[in-house]
């Protein structure tokens, strides 16, 4: 005797292709660069289920979806790394956001600062612009005419322990070689440490002659 309603339920039961591009495009978006791969796959499921014609038509449109869905995802998520590595490579030390609109010393908010080229480099003259005494240790700077092409940077360095009080300044003399500073942009970073901090801290500014 035939029994219609087990084989339909059996018919309305999904195909395991359709659970799996279902679970593979929900993953995918959860999972972080494995997702990708999950996602191609979840399509490419859901795809062999709809032209087949199989049983789960609704698991496998989902895991369409949601699997293009995390292909989108991912692509905008690379090309914000690729843009960040990009403007890291362009700006290797971070400060093209400093270059004030007129030329001089620009400095984070801790110190005020001056400068002088020198033959073979530049002092920097640090102000310390916060209650108490401070203690600058290093310095270093990279000398660029642009920062986009950063394999014609030089490097320049300078050491002392120089410290100072409030609204009191220190000199450092930075030692450049291999390319002249007048018409270039000049990053510099420096080590400090003052009566807030039990360890150094790090400070940046930049110099447009």
């Amino acid at each position: 005797m035939p029994q219609p309603n087990k084989q339909s339920k059996q018919e309305r039961k999904p195909a395991g292709l359709a659970v799996a591009a279902f679970a593979l495009g929900i993953a995918s978006i959860v999972l972080p660069f494995i997702g990708l791969a999950l996602a191609i796959l979840g399509i490419v499921f859901g795809i062999v289920i709809l032209s087949k014609r199989e049983p789960g038509k609704g698991f496998a449109i989902t895991g369409i979806v949601t699997g293009g869905a995390s292909i989108v995802l991912h692509v905008i998520g690379i090309i914000i790394i690729f843009s960040l590595a990009t403007n890291a490579a362009e700006d290797p030390v971070g400060f093209l956001d400093k270059i004030p609109g007129v030329s001089g010393c620009t400095i984070d908010d801790a110190f005020s600062c001056d400068y002088a080229l020198t033959e073979n480099g530049v002092t920097i003259e640090f102000t310390n612009e916060r209650p108490g005494t401070t203690t600058i240790n290093s310095a270093e700077a990279i000398v660029t005419k642009d920062f986009t092409t950063p394999e014609d940077a030089v490097e320049c360095k300078g050491e002392g322990a120089h410290t100072i009080g409030y609204e009191e300044a220190a000199n450092i003399t930075l030692t450049c070689d291999g390319q002249p500073l007048q018409d270039a942009l000049i990053a510099f970073t420096f080590t400090y440490q003052d009566d807030a901090s039990l360890f150094g801290r790090e400070g940046s500014g930049i110099i447009v002659p």
